[in-house]
């Protein structure tokens, strides 16, 4: 059986309107199941944090300590934030140590990803970060 991973693997790179194509295309006892599967996915993380930085970077992605201590502590503050508790966090190391592919392009996707809802704003002191 293929699972929503393989499915969102092959759906990757398509338009809207391409996957809507695909979709309407589909007998109605293939939308059912797929239906139902993708409400049940709703309810957990789609892809770790670290997961999708792979996928984002690509291939030239290498797992460090102190990024995954960085995603780490970023996954916690939503978790806090999900609970009502204080979010602040802040980020200091050096330049060069992907702070800024971690913490201002994955995460803000990996949370429109997993939190649709909440609403997301990016701020740089740095005016090229910022765009």
């Amino acid at each position: 059986m293929t699972s929503l991973g393989d499915i969102a693997g092959l759906l990757r790179g398509m338009s809207d309107d391409e996957v809507a194509a695909l979709v309407h295309s589909l007998p109605d006892s293939a939308i059912r199941p797929l239906g139902e599967a993708v409400s049940r996915s709703g309810n957990g993380p789609r892809m770790s944090l670290p997961e999708l930085a792979r996928d984002v970077v690509g291939p030239e992605y290498i797992a460090r300590r102190h990024t995954d201590v960085l995603m780490d502590a970023l996954t916690r503050a939503v978790e806090r934030a999900d609970r009502g508790e204080d979010t602040k966090l802040i980020i200091s190391m050096p330049p060069g140590s992907g702070k800024s592919m971690t913490a201002s392009v994955v995460f803000p996707l990996w949370l429109l990803l997993n939190r649709p809802d909440w609403q997301i704003g990016l701020v740089s002191a740095e005016a090229s970060l910022a765009t």
